[in-house]
């Protein structure tokens, strides 16, 4: 063989064994653990975390709106903070917060569960309840009620006794310690539980957990001394008057009742009014037994022995009968 011809046979042999060397150092590369290259991945990208701030100086007292705020990442998750902008929408600032700070629960008017659950123009009034009042402790936050008035006999009720329907379909809001509270994130965390839960059953476990959490504390509704519920601003003394001076009781109102008809709209006619003296009803009038007349005596057809007297004249004697029938 030529030395030309060797020349060439080493120069493919040179690039053969480079061409195996390079699949031989990719093929390695490939075959490296998982965990290595998330590793070597979040080294290169390192996490960030979304936060929201201020994009602008946000007065007291006002509302937010989606100008106010903007979310920027950071490279650590800070607590309490909020991750995106919908939550904050319509929230009112109890402090100045200026531009770039970062937003805070503690920056805004947090209300109470009641508060929270009230109507425009409702307002919350708490009324003594027991086991016989309060429906014998059945009754739920989120129930709708109606309020009955019994009056007793007495100066202001011209002394006559009297019971009707005082206010109808009232919201329960709270019945003892038990509240009608919406926890919004709650429920969503709940109903995006199955997503990170892969065994069977673990669902169904998690979710009576938390409701037995949820139910801890809670004391029975027997116990109960006081339930709080959603009064009309217009009807409000109302209930406190007729709760100072009769007897109120509570009663269970169906789902399918009419419940739309306000307290407002609630007149003499159809209040349920009635007194002691109509529960009573009318007199049962008693029937008198006949006289019993004792007939005149009769006459006895015997004739009466008359009465005879004895005349003198000189020697003669005569016998006269005194009274005799003729």
């Amino acid at each position: 063989m030529s030395s030309s011809a060797l020349r060439i046979l080493a120069i493919l042999l040179a690039i053969g064994a480079t061409v195996l060397g390079y699949i031989g150092y990719q093929a390695s590369q490939d075959t490296q653990p998982p965990e290595s290259r998330m590793a070597e991945s979040s080294e290169a990208a390192p996490i960030s975390y979304p936060i929201v701030i201020a994009a602008r100086d946000i007065a007291p007292d006002h509302k937010i709106v989606a100008e106010d705020i903007k979310v920027t990442m950071v490279d650590k998750q800070v607590k309490d903070s909020f991750s995106e902008p919908p939550p904050l929408i319509g929230l009112s600032s109890r402090m100045t917060i200026a531009a770039g700070e970062m937003l805070l629960p503690e920056h805004f008017q947090s209300l109470s569960a009641v508060t929270a659950n009230l109507h425009p123009g409702e307002r919350a009034v708490a009324v003594k309840v027991d086991e016989v009042t309060g429906v014998g402790g059945y009754i739920e936050p989120g129930d709708k009620v109606d309020v009955l008035l019994f009056l007793p006999a007495g100066q202001e009720t011209d002394k006559k006794s009297s019971a009707q329907l005082l206010l109808p379909a009232l919201r329960v809001i709270a019945y003892g310690n038990q509240l009608d509270e919406l926890d919004q994130q709650q429920i969503r965390q709940k109903s995006r539980a199955y997503l990170s839960v892969s065994e069977d059953g673990a669902l169904s476990d998690q979710l009576s957990e938390s409701r037995k959490t949820e139910n801890d504390g809670k004391s029975s509704g027997k116990q109960s001394k006081t339930a709080v519920l959603a009064v009309d601003q217009a009807f409000a003394s109302t209930l406190l008057l007729a709760e100072s001076t009769g007897r109120i009781r509570l009663a269970l109102v169906a789902d399918e009742a009419n419940t739309e008809n306000r307290p407002s709209q609630l007149s003499a006619k159809t209040n349920y009014f009635i007194s002691l003296e109509s529960l009573k009803g009318p007199a049962i009038k008693t029937v008198t037994p006949p006289e019993i007349v004792t007939p005149p005596p009769v006459k006895s057809s015997t004739p009466k022995a008359a009465a005879q007297v004895t005349v003198h004249r000189g020697l003669q004697e005569t016998v006269v009968n005194v009274g005799q029938e003729k």
